[in-house]
C-alpha cells in the first residue's frame, strides 16, 4: 500500500480494497468526532447531557466554529478533484441521489422517531413543511445541494479559470455571508453560511496555494487560531459561531491550518472513511444510548459521554456495512449508486436463498 493511503475494512471485499487519501479522511474523522460530541453534549440544559456549563459545554461551544466549516471545506477540496465540466443532468442526478434521497428518507425516519420517543428532546412543529424547513442537522445536506447547483453556472462561465475570478466569487460569497438574508426554508441560510468555506477548500486545492510552505503556514495559522480561541474563552463569549466575523475568521483559519498540517492518524482516517454514514445516523445511536443509560440508572456524565461517543461512531459504521450490501437500501439510506449484485454480500445472500 502506498504512503499516504489507508485500507478500510468492511464486510464487502470491494470496500476492503479501497484506498483513499489518509490526510483528508483524518480531517473528516476529526469533523465526525466534533459533530458526534456536539450531539452527545447537546445545546444546553434542556437536551443532550443537559449541561449548561463545564468543560464539555465550553469545548462544544468553541468547536462550533470548526465543525460545519470543516465538513464544508473538505467538500470543496474533494469537489476540486472532479469539478463540474459538462453534463448537468448527470450532475443533478448524482447530487440528488447522494444528498436529497438520504435527507428525505433518513430525515423523515428521524423526525418520526423523535416525535414518538420519550426523552428524545423535541418534536416537529409542522409536518407539512418537513424538509422544506430542514429537519435537525440534515439541513447540511440540502445546503450542500444548493451550493453544488450554484457551482454549475459559475463553472460554465469560467469563474474559476483564473485566481482573479475565484476571488471575485469569494468576495461575493462573503458579502452574502454578512448580508441580512436569513430564511430557514430549503437551507438557504445554511448554504449562505457554508459557501465561503466550500470556496476556501476548492480554491486551495484547485490553485495549489501554499503547498510548498505548508508546514510554515500550518504553524502560523494554528497560532492565530489558538490565540483567537483563547481570547474567546477569556471573554466568555463562545456562543457566537455562525454568520459572524469571528465565525468566518476562526472557521477559515482552522480549516486552512488543518489542511496544511498534513495530519495523518489512521484511527481518525478509518472513521473519516465512514463520515457520511456517521453524519446521517449518529443521532439515532447517541440519543438511544443516552436514554438507555439513564433508564439503567447510569447518570455519571463522563460515562454517558464516552459510551454515547463510541456508539455514535461505531453504530453508523455497522449500519453502512449492513445497508451497503443491498442495492435498494444503499440507494435509499446512503445515496450510493447501484453495483453489480455479485459484488454485494447482501445481494449474494438473497440470490443464494432464492436458488435454494
Amino acid at each position: 500500500m502506498a504512503a499516504g493511503e489507508v485500507r478500510y475494512f468492511s464486510i464487502n471485499k470491494e470496500v476492503d480494497a479501497m484506498q483513499r487519501d489518509i490526510h483528508i479522511d483524518t480531517l473528516r474523522g476529526m469533523a465526525c468526532v466534533f459533530l458526534v460530541a456536539y450531539h452527545v453534549v447537546g445545546t444546553g440544559a434542556t437536551n443532550g447531557l443537559g449541561i449548561d456549563s463545564g468543560i464539555y459545554r465550553e469545548l462544544s461551544d468553541l468547536l462550533a466554529y470548526v465543525r460545519m466549516p470543516l465538513f464544508t471545506f473538505l467538500s470543496g477540496v474533494v469537489y476540486a478533484y472532479r469539478p463540474f465540466r459538462e453534463g448537468f443532468i448527470n450532475f443533478l442526478q448524482g447530487k440528488s441521489r447522494r444528498l436529497l434521497i438520504p435527507m428525505i428518507v433518513v430525515g423523515t425516519i428521524f423526525a418520526i422517531l423523535k416525535s414518538l420517543t420519550p426523552g428524545a428532546n423535541g418534536d416537529i412543529a409542522n409536518w407539512f413543511t418537513l424538509h422544506i424547513i430542514p429537519v435537525a442537522h440534515y439541513w447540511f445536506l440540502s445546503a450542500q445541494f444548493l451550493i453544488f447547483m450554484v457551482m454549475v453556472p459559475l463553472e460554465k462561465m469560467g469563474a474559476f479559470d483564473r485566481a482573479g475570478g475565484f476571488f471575485v466569487v469569494l468576495s461575493g460569497a462573503i458579502l452574502l455571508y454578512f448580508s441580512g438574508i436569513d430564511t430557514e426554508y430549503f437551507s438557504i441560510s445554511g448554504a449562505i453560511y457554508l459557501f465561503p468555506f466550500f470556496l476556501f477548500g476548492m480554491g486551495v486545492t484547485r490553485f495549489k496555494w501554499g503547498l510548498a510552505q505548508a508546514k510554515v503556514l500550518s504553524a502560523v495559522l494554528c497560532l492565530v487560531a489558538v490565540g483567537a480561541f483563547t481570547a474567546l474563552h477569556i471573554s466568555g463569549d463562545v456562543r457566537g459561531a455562525g454568520r459572524t466575523d469571528m465565525g468566518l475568521l476562526l472557521g477559515a483559519v482552522s480549516c486552512l491550518a488543518l489542511y496544511y498540517s498534513s495530519l495523518r492518524i489512521n484511527s481518525l482516517a478509518i472513521i473519516g472513511g465512514y463520515s457520511y454514514s456517521i453524519y446521517l445516523f449518529h443521532v439515532f445511536f447517541t440519543a438511544a444510548t443516552r436514554i438507555l443509560l439513564y433508564q439503567l440508572g447510569v447518570e455519571d456524565t463522563n460515562v454517558v459521554f464516552v459510551i454515547s461517543m463510541v456508539m455514535g461512531i461505531a453504530g453508523p459504521i455497522v449500519v453502512e456495512m449492513v445497508l451497503g450490501g443491498f442495492n435498494l437500501l444503499r440507494l435509499l439510506f446512503l445515496g450510493q449508486s447501484r453495483k453489480e449484485p455479485e459484488t454485494l454480500w447482501g445481494e449474494r445472500l438473497i440470490a443464494r436463498s432464492v436458488r435454494q
